[in-house]
């Protein structure tokens, strides 16, 4: 299909289409369907199944329970214990923070350069 035509076409649908959606808002077009009289019928009964009982627990089934409640403290697993942190005998120079490291730069008591601690080194 040459470029005319095809042009020529698509202008026509737009025109086709624009008639049609100025009708459709002034109303023209068919006629709504009419209302009738009659009242719709009832639905009819849905039957539900019978929710069970809840049967409470015999308090003697509870006597572990009453006697370690659950939000005490001794209910608790003990803590573990956590290790000392490592001795550093030097002193903090500096700290560098970029978006992939932390550095921090320090000058031990011993040496006569600057080291440089990565996060986790120690």
């Amino acid at each position: 299909m040459s470029r005319p035509v095809r042009d020529a076409a698509l202008l026509a649908g737009l025109v086709l289409l624009s008639a049609a959606f100025v009708d459709a808002i002034r109303g023209g077009g068919a006629a709504p369907p009419a209302l009738t009289s009659a009242p719709a019928p009832a639905p009819e009964p849905v039957e539900t199944p019978a929710l069970p009982e809840i049967v409470p627990a015999p308090l003697e089934a509870l006597t572990v329970a009453l006697r370690r409640p659950v939000f005490f403290q001794s209910r608790r697993p003990p803590a573990a214990p956590t290790p000392a942190p490592a001795e550093l005998d030097a002193t903090l120079a500096g700290v560098l923070t970029t978006e992939v490291e932390k550095v921090a730069i320090v000058m031990p008591a011993n040496a006569d350069r600057a080291t440089r601690l990565r996060e986790g080194d120690l």
